[in-house]
């Protein structure tokens, strides 16, 4: 038995044993992050499960909706849903986390992962803002989303036949490239 799965395994007992304790918040958290961490490492071996994952993010998030943790939370739960292939509700996941959080440490990664989805999505204008998000934030100036998100955001205006705005964001590339 890993050190892994011990740790779920106390986190668990403590839950049953304390449900009124003032620490069964962070427990909460911690045990769906330690279930995504076991997903995780399933991934490169084997079909990763993150459904225990996202039960736990969302028992979290029903029990303490206004836990100032949150933005964290639906971040990890949009991560898990897409892992397990359902793109639709990371995307709607990290439409909330945005709107709610709009300042979040998650911020720039959140619109990005957005712009991902939208792409795959053929929701090509909504991408392009995206994109155009983490381009304008102050936080990504040389982040390191930056250089991927123009390149996505040519392909996004490539994909409206906006040929010369899309020229632009891969020129965009080259010159820091260069």
């Amino acid at each position: 038995v890993s050190d892994e799965t011990r740790a779920i395994e106390a986190y668990r007992r403590f839950m049953d044993a304390a449900p009124q304790s003032p620490q069964r918040p962070q427990a909460m958290r911690r045990l769906g992050d330690l279930e995504m961490d076991r997903a995780d490492a399933k991934a490169g071996s084997g079909e990763p499960d993150y459904r225990a994952a996202i039960v736990r993010y969302q028992d979290f998030l029903k029990a303490y909706p206004n836990d100032p943790s949150n933005d964290r939370v639906l971040y990890q739960l949009a991560r898990a849903q897409e892992q397990s292939g359902d793109l639709e509700t990371s995307l709607k996941t990290l439409d909330q986390l945005v709107a709610r959080y709009p300042n979040t440490a998650y911020r720039d990664e959140a619109q990005f992962r957005r712009g991902e989805l939208l792409f795959s999505l053929r929701a090509y204008p909504a991408a392009e803002q995206a994109y155009a998000t983490v381009l304008a934030s102050a936080n990504n100036e040389g982040g390191v989303f930056r250089d991927r998100a123009l390149y996505m955001q040519g392909w996004s205006r490539f994909k409206q036949a906006k040929l010369e705005e899309g020229l632009q964001s891969f020129f965009a590339v080259l010159d820091g490239k260069l």
